[in-house]
């Protein structure tokens, strides 16, 4: 029943797990839509972390971490299927533990499967007309794990179950998730005034993309709708089901300033070889990296001049923009029915170029790469 350009947002925002949507009142909508809203997301994000594995294709740094992969072209084949397997076991895995757990904490079956199939996928989308302010702490809180547990790289936990718990300490990205986490929820607190139960549930619900909220967030200070501006944008791990730019892209790049000072303090033949996690930086990995972090903040600039010349208050225009580009969901009410149609369909592009990382889309939409080169 909903409008044709609505169902393609809807569409949009479900298969790249982002979680803005069209349907005000999902309470009063029949469960075969919030059933399918939730598929939407589940295999959304599932097929995104087999994909991210061909994006990295040629990089071989990239390759070896999403999953544990041989670096040489001729093994590509067996190396997709054996990381899909992988990965499909995990998920798989994690949905039906998080059911269980959510569930277990009060929330009627329907509800806790099609919240479980949002959270894992890092999705969002609520059958809940005030997203998750309606479940108690124990629900929110159970979601929260479950959202993590998406947030993370998802070879990850079959390399903790093969070579043991050793791997959960030595990984960055966990490290710096936890870091992320207890930094956003403090600010929050600070310069939010929110509860610390609330500073922590958005905290998790923007840094893993997720896009649940527990209040509304149009009534946020303004230094807080700012705080989990950059934790939308950040995101959660690489070969995961969140969005954002990746925490890995991030320590990347704080490697490289530490770097850039280091060197100015080391003798001139002295020699600096970047790493991270125990492993070496090679240059195209690098290159890559910092190349997506200056088409994030370009696109989600492009994306905001349209909202500021309709009249659209600045900081929320902004906090919605850079919720789409990170497909995360969570909004201050700008995203609605009653949105202009040229900015529904801005919003759904900017939530493929986030799904997709920007860099493949673009690929994609350029003539030089329809044809192969000899």
């Amino acid at each position: 029943g909903l409008p044709a350009l609505d169902a393609w947002f809807e569409s949009v925002s479900g298969v790249t797990t982002t979680g803005l949507s069209m349907v005000p009142d999902p309470q009063n909508r029949s469960d075969a839509l919030l059933f399918a809203r939730a598929w939407m997301q589940w295999f959304g994000g599932l097929g995104m972390v087999v994909l991210s594995l061909a994006l990295a294709a040629g990089r071989p740094a990239d390759m070896r971490r999403l999953g544990d992969a041989g670096s040489d072209e001729e093994n590509l084949d067996e190396s997709v299927r054996l990381h899909a397997r992988r990965v499909l076991a995990v998920y798989a895995g994690i949905t039906v533990l998080g059911l269980a757990l959510v569930w277990a904490a009060g929330v009627p079956l329907f509800e806790a499967w099609i919240h479980t199939l949002a959270a894992v996928s890092t999705g969002g989308f609520s059958g809940f007309t005030d997203s998750l302010a309606g479940l108690d702490r124990w629900g929110q809180m159970a979601l929260g794990a479950v959202a993590c547990a998406g947030a993370l790289p998802l070879v990850l936990f079959h390399r903790t179950y093969s070579r043991g718990l050793s791997q959960l300490w030595i990984d960055p990205e966990l490290r710096a998730l936890g870091a992320a986490l207890l930094l956003v929820t403090l600010l929050l607190w600070w310069l939010g005034r929110l509860t610390p139960a609330d500073a922590l549930a958005q905290a998790v619900f923007a840094q893993t993309t997720t896009g649940y909220s527990t209040l509304d967030l149009a009534g946020l200070d303004p230094a807080a709708k700012l705080v989990l501006i950059l934790s939308m944008v950040t995101g959660g791990g690489v070969g995961s089901t969140a969005g954002g730019m990746k925490l890995l892209r991030v320590l990347v790049m704080i490697r490289i300033i530490q770097l850039a000072i280091l060197r100015v303090q080391i003798p001139r033949h002295g020699v600096l070889q970047p790493e991270l996690g125990g492993r070496a930086l090679e240059p195209a990995q690098i290159e890559h990296a910092l190349l997506l972090l200056l088409l994030y903040p370009l696109v989600i600039l492009v994306a905001w001049l349209p909202f500021l010349v309709l009249g659209y208050p600045p900081l929320d225009a902004l906090f919605e923009i850079c919720s789409a580009v990170g497909t995360v969901g969570l909004s201050v009410g700008i995203t609605g029915p009653d949105l202009e149609d040229g900015l529904k369909l801005l919003l759904s592009l900017d939530m493929l170029l986030g799904r997709v990382e920007i860099l493949a889309l673009l690929v994609l939409l350029y003539p030089g790469t329809w044809y192969k080169r000899t």
